[in-house]
């Protein structure tokens, strides 16, 4: 058990190569254990089947199916298929209506057929559940993109309070240095500018030089 649960938490999401290792592995493993010592392990290994199943990667798609496939798991599968049959539909639809390949899309076919010759009701069911959960998702997306529209539709009914006016550069000759003062102008109120010839305690606050 603590060998399996190492492999799911070090998964290799991003490396194929590594999870066709994985699930090789894991395969030995269940093949020469006592599987019902292991029912608490259900969920995390079937959520990981489920994501492996319907990888664009065909090696690992196509190996997830051949795990399954293995006498030892299907009968495992079937025995627990309240719990597996929810975990597994997701990648099972998705394959038989986008995946690329066609032997990936067979063998998610063979499956599929087993599951629901083995309980077309729960399978049923499963569907269902699904397709609930899409049209969820599809309607929390479109109240989304509602709500942004009128968050426009507002921003652009709405006037701006300021203006801001054009900033040119300015100069004004300081007596005292006798140096030219170069500080940012935006009409009847000049900016008070310092002076990084003065010392740190004097600036140069030039107010209304110009109109």
């Amino acid at each position: 058990k603590e060998v399996i649960l190492g492999l799911i938490r070090f998964w290799p999401n991003t490396n194929p190569q590594k999870i066709v290792l994985f699930l090789i592995e894991i395969e030995e493993i269940l093949q020469s254990a006592n599987l019902d010592l292991l029912d608490d392990l259900i969920t995390p290994i079937y959520t990981i089947l489920n994501n492996c199943i319907m990888s664009k990667h065909f090696q690992v798609a196509e190996r997830t199916s051949i795990f399954l496939t293995n006498p030892t798991i299907m009968k495992w599968t079937l025995k627990n298929k309240q719990i597996t049959f929810p975990l597994l539909y997701e990648g099972l639809s998705t394959n038989l209506n986008k995946h690329w390949n066609t032997r990936v899309h067979e063998q998610s076919f063979n499956l599929v057929k087993i599951f629901n010759e083995n309980d077309s009701e729960l399978f049923l069911d499963c569907a269902k559940h699904a397709q609930e959960k899409i049209d969820l998702e599809k309607k929390r997306n479109e109240e989304s993109e509602n709500k942004w529209k009128e968050l426009e539709q507002m921003a652009k009914s709405v006037e701006p309070k300021f203006q801001l006016r054009s900033i040119e550069r300015r100069s004004v000759l300081d007596i005292d240095s006798g140096l030219n003062i170069e500080f940012l102008s935006a009409g009847k109120n000049d900016i008070s500018v310092y002076n990084p010839m003065y010392s740190k305690s004097r600036y140069a606050r030039l107010e209304s030089v110009f109109v």
